[in-house]
């Protein structure tokens, strides 16, 4: 990647939650060479010897690891002695609070990421957003907040989605996208959001709904076109993550989930698009990594910039001569049922999704643990919303007692297939 310069004006100290993830090195190798960025705070669930190694690298000062055991580890001793290490549960939100940041770059995995969203946009800072989980979990209450700590009036609504968002720029390919194509355009001239998905390694005809039965861990973590994690790696292949992107789609465009459609595009070059009243969509179109969109975010969160600056990178340039057709098609509700949850999930509101989120976690941890089967993550997901009583919440402690109430469910639970 080609090193830029911005200007001075530029807000340069970014704070990196999950670092060791997929998501947290691509930011780092994003950041590595550019001159008005300084990685400031770094954390980790357990990865510490990669997390140690980062801190190196980058001259960082704090650090956080959740994983509290870890406190002894023979790789801390490699740490210069003015490195301050949180360990624990509230590791993260220690570091949030010692740190001088002006971005944090939101790369947890799941409902884990909520408190620290929180904290962060409370803070007054720039959220950069790859935990599509905060939203989806309590995008009533960060959407407001984000609003409100970047001096917007909560009262009004805000048709340019900069000042709608306030502090909050979305990280994931598929809302990236659709900022981009709404940069310039009043949120009441959208009509629809098409939104699109790869469809995972269970997309084609050779799996059918009977088939999830005998479904393995190897073949559910082997995505046919991005490089991920292990449980958005398993969401994809439900199809859940595409039903928690439409959640969170709704609070990021103001948008009810009618208005948004799932459209299957395999080859994953068209990230979203954008329907327009007058007829008109609009495409962002680009390679299968995810460098440009955490790219896009970090230079406009670091910049006074209204629109979006752009970067130099031709390292994932796509040759349209070479390329022999883009498809699209409907998804199969039938066979994904987390996708179908997940849509009715939507419409109902309230703290259905928090429920539905914190059962999948759940569901997925057992999957991959060897304790149930592919097919028994909907099954889970399914008998936790309609035990769990759906309420409105009004705080954030309200709706993490929801998530601890789902979570002590769906872990007692025994399916019969």
């Amino acid at each position: 990647m080609t090193k830029i310069t911005l200007p001075e004006f530029c807000a340069d100290k970014i704070l990196v939650l999950g670092s060791t993830g997929s998501i947290g090195k691509q930011t780092l190798e994003v950041c590595k060479d550019e001159e008005f960025i300084e990685i400031v705070g770094l954390s980790c669930s357990s990865n510490i010897e990669l997390l140690v190694k980062q801190a190196i690298e980058f001259d960082v000062k704090f650090l956080a690891v959740c994983d509290a055991n870890l406190k002894n580890h023979t790789s801390l001793a490699q740490l210069e002695d003015d490195v301050k290490v949180f360990f624990g549960q509230d590791a993260v939100l220690q570091l949030l609070q010692a740190v001088d940041f002006d971005v944090c770059v939101n790369a947890l995995s799941g409902c884990a990421g909520l408190e620290p969203s929180y904290e962060c946009l409370k803070l007054g800072k720039k959220l950069a957003l790859a935990n599509k989980e905060s939203l989806v979990v309590a995008g009533d209450i960060l959407i407001p907040l984000s609003q409100k700590m970047a001096g917007k009036n909560t009262d009004v609504f805000f048709p340019n989605i900069s000042d709608f968002l306030g502090n909050i720029i979305p990280i994931d390919s598929e809302h990236s996208a659709i900022y981009q194509c709404l940069l310039g355009y009043d949120l009441d001239t959208l009509k629809n959001i098409w939104l699109t998905a790869s469809g995972g390694p269970f997309r084609g005809d050779e799996y059918c709904a009977a088939d999830f039965e005998n479904i393995t861990p190897q073949q559910a973590l082997a995505h046919p076109t991005w490089n991920m994690g292990a449980k958005i790696s398993v969401d994809s292949a439900t199809m859940m993550n595409k039903g928690l992107e439409v959640i969170e789609a709704c609070h990021l465009f103001h948008v009810s989930s009618d208005k948004i459609k799932v459209l299957i595009h395999p080859q994953s070059i068209v990230h979203s698009m954008v329907e327009f009243v007058d007829g008109a969509y609009l495409a962002q179109l680009g390679a299968p990594s995810m460098t440009t969109p955490i790219a896009f975010a970090i230079h406009l969160a670091t910049t006074d910039y209204k629109n979006a600056p752009r970067f130099y990178d031709n390292s994932h340039a796509l040759d349209f001569y070479e390329i022999l057709q883009l498809n699209f098609g409907r998804p199969d509700l039938e066979k994904f049922e987390c996708l179908k949850i997940a849509l009715e999930v939507a419409k109902t509101g309230k703290c259905a999704p928090a429920i539905m989120n914190a059962a999948n976690e759940i569901a997925v941890a057992k999957f991959l643990a060897g304790e149930c089967k592919f097919s028994d993550i909907a099954r889970i997901v399914e008998k936790s919303l309609s035990y769990l009583p759906i309420r409105d919440y009004a705080s954030l402690e309200e709706i993490l007692d929801i998530d601890k109430s789902t979570r002590e469910y769906a872990s007692k639970l025994e399916i019969s297939s």
